[in-house]
C-alpha cells in the first residue's frame, strides 16, 4: 500500500520536510510511506489522488482563518499559505474521489475546513476548560483522557472506555463540516476526532498517535484500520 503524507513543513521556496515519525507510523504496520511534493494544478492533484492508496494529513501550523471565512484573532498562530493551498486542494479531491484519509492534529482541522467546517482559533481564550490542550510538559506521555461517542465508527474500533492521549494543539473543530460528526471528545467537550458519516475510511484525530509507543493499543488500532481500508 502506497500512502502519501503531506509535508509537516514547507520552506519559503516550497521545499518539503516531514517528521520521520509520520513515515515510521505507516511502515510500522506494513504500509509504504512517502512525503508528498506539493502541486497546485487540479489535474496534477487528481493524478496524485489516483496514484496513492491513501493519504495522511500531518500536523503543523494553524490553518489560515480566511480559509473558513473568519478574521484572524490575536491568539491565532502562524499559518503557511502554500501549505493551506496544497492541502485544501488535495483534501477536497480525496473527498470527491472517496479516497481513504487519516488526519492528525492540524490534519483534523484541515479536513474539517476542506469539507465546510470551522475552527476554534484558540481553545484557552475561547473555551472554559481546565485542560491544557497544548500540554505544558512535552516529555509527558499522556495529557488527558478522551472517550469515543456512542454509535460512531471510532467506538467500534477503539471501544467505549475512556483512554489517555497526548495533546499538542491549541485549536480544534468548532462547527463540524456537513457529512462529518464528532467521534471522540475530551472531558471538556473539545472534539478530539471526526469521522465521515458515510465513509468510515475518512477520519481524523486531534492528538498525535505517531508519537506514542509502538505497542500502544489505540495508536496501533487506528493505523491498522486505516491501512485495511487502503487495501480495499
Amino acid at each position: 500500500m502506497k500512502i502519501g503524507c503531506t509535508p509537516s513543513e514547507l520552506g519559503e521556496s516550497g521545499e518539503e520536510k516531514i517528521r520521520q515519525a509520520y513515515l515510521d507510523y505507516v511502515t510500522m504496520y506494513g504500509g509504504e510511506s512517502y512525503c508528498l511534493e506539493p502541486v497546485y494544478d487540479p489535474e496534477a492533484i487528481a493524478a496524485m489522488v489516483r496514484e496513492y492508496d491513501g493519504f495522511i494529513f500531518t500536523g503543523g501550523q494553524d490553518v489560515d482563518p480566511s480559509c473558513y471565512g473568519e478574521e484572524r484573532k490575536p491568539e491565532c498562530q502562524e499559518s503557511a499559505k502554500i501549505r493551506d493551498d496544497f492541502e485544501l486542494l488535495l483534501a477536497k479531491e480525496c473527498l470527491r474521489a472517496g479516497k481513504p484519509v487519516f488526519g492528525i492534529c492540524r490534519g483534523l482541522q484541515l479536513l474539517n475546513v476542506a469539507a465546510g467546517g470551522t475552527l476554534i482559533q484558540d481553545i484557552a481564550s475561547e473555551v472554559d476548560t481546565g485542560i491544557a490542550h497544548p500540554q505544558e510538559d512535552r516529555t509527558v506521555k499522556y495529557a488527558h483522557s478522551v472517550q469515543t461517542v456512542e454509535g460512531t465508527y471510532f467506538a467500534s474500533i477503539l471501544g467505549k472506555e475512556p483512554f489517555m492521549v497526548n495533546s499538542f494543539h491549541h485549536q480544534a473543530a468548532k462547527k463540524i463540516a456537513p457529512g462529518f460528526r464528532a467521534g471522540i471528545l475530551s472531558p471538556d467537550g473539545i472534539v478530539e476526532a471526526i469521522e465521515s458519516v458515510s465513509s468510515p475510511w475518512i477520519k481524523a484525530v486531534q492528538w498525535h498517535p505517531e508519537r506514542m509507543d509502538k505497542d500502544e493499543p489505540f495508536s496501533k488500532a487506528l493505523m491498522e484500520d486505516f491501512l485495511r481500508w487502503c487495501r480495499r
